[in-house]
Order: C-alpha cells, then structure tokens, then sequence
C-alpha cells in the first residue's frame, strides 16, 4: 500500500495556481521512477475539484512527465464533469470493460458521453478485462458494441492482481508488463 501522507487532496488548496512543482511535492516516487498521486475517497478526492482545475492538473501532470513519459489518470467510474474534463486533454481514454452485456452497454455509454461532452470519442479505446465471473461476450463483439477499437487484454490472475494491488511487479513479468502498459498509454495496443 501506498503511504497515506499526501493526496490530490493536499493539491486542492492550490488548484488555481497548479504547477508541476505541487505534483513532485504531493506525489510518491515508487520504484522505477513512477510518480503516483492517490485519491482519497472522501473530501478533496477527484469527485470535488472542479473541471478546470482537473484541466491544469493534467497540464501539470503531463508538464512533469516530460515528452517521453506517459501521464496514466484514473477518472473514476461513468462521464461526470472531471471525467470529460481529464478526457479532453488526453492522448487517448481507455475503458477498462469485462466481457459482459451489462459492462459493455456501460463501456458503449461513456464512449458515446466522453463523445458528446469533450470531444474525445475518437480517442477512446477498450481494454477487456478478464475475470473470474461470466464472460458473455468475446474481444471482437466487445469492440463492435462499445464502438471503440479493443487496445488490450488483460488476463485473470488473483495472485498477479494481488502484487500489483501492493505496488509489486509480479516476478518473471516485469518486462512484458511495462511493454503492455507502454502499449496502452501509447496507444500502440
């Protein structure tokens, strides 16, 4: 887990003025070099900054990155205010979806939402994710339905979801986890 000290919370005081020098101070530096900035669930989490202030926080985030990194924003579940907010200003959205008809029709509302309210459907891409309950659909009826291109798969794995859940690449993967998650941030999928 992620020490609790500092959040996106402790940036909202400064949401107006929002630089990338707020970010290297709120932010973890894990291993490898990643940055990660946690959310709390309660006041000052994602769901309370206002969009323009989600704006400058991708500016800054994307700022602090450099032209070779990559800036990965979890925008949260459904296409609220913040969510078009962080769409419109990224390279691509991905939507993680499981296999199901209830997911899909879900996936196919924020692709036709994110469209409508920032611009960003053609942007949006489909990462399927596997999972132990029901898998209705397959990757290419998954892709038809939610009309946006399947960038990636990702396979069940309780013990590589538990690691990784922790902060840990799982042993013997590394490699091919950071190529995928180049692929997907790149939208190279």
């Amino acid at each position: 887990a992620m020490p609790g000290e500092r959040t996106l919370a402790d940036l909202l005081v400064v949401a107006d003025e929002l630089e990338e020098r707020h970010l290297h101070q709120a932010a973890h530096l894990g291993p490898g070099g990643v940055h990660v900035l946690n959310a709390p669930c309660g006041p000052g989490g994602a769901g309370t900054w206002p969009p323009a202030a989600v704006t400058r926080l991708v500016r800054a985030a994307r700022a602090s990155a450099g032209p070779r990194g990559h800036v990965v924003l979890d925008g949260g579940t459904g296409s609220s205010a913040v969510a078009r907010a962080a769409a419109e200003g990224a390279d691509a959205v991905l939507i993680v979806c499981s296999p199901t008809v209830a997911a899909v029709r879900r996936a196919r509302g924020l692709v036709v939402g994110l469209t409508a309210g920032s611009g960003a459907g053609g942007r949006c891409a489909v990462v399927l994710a596997r999972g132990p309950g029901a898998r209705e659909l397959g990757a290419r009826a998954v892709a038809r339905a939610t009309a946006a291109p399947l960038r990636g798969e990702l396979p069940w794995s309780p013990g590589e979801a538990e690691r990784l859940a922790r902060g840990q690449w799982p042993p013997g993967r590394r490699g091919r986890l950071v190529a995928a998650v180049e692929d997907l941030a790149g939208g190279r999928g």
